[in-house]
């Protein structure tokens, strides 16, 4: 039996990025797009 993969995309922006620490921006609405685009993919829609 075949399991489900576990993979989800996860979409971010590097904010900032100082050399030592850099800070990202996550947009729920983007991941949300970008998990119904992967899904729709996987399931051979558009």
């Amino acid at each position: 039996m075949h399991e489900p993969s576990t993979y989800r995309p996860f979409v971010y922006t590097v904010a900032e990025d100082d050399g030592m620490n850099v800070t990202i921006e996550v947009s729920e609405e983007e991941n949300a797009q970008v998990l119904c685009s992967y899904h729709n993919a996987s399931k051979g829609g558009r």
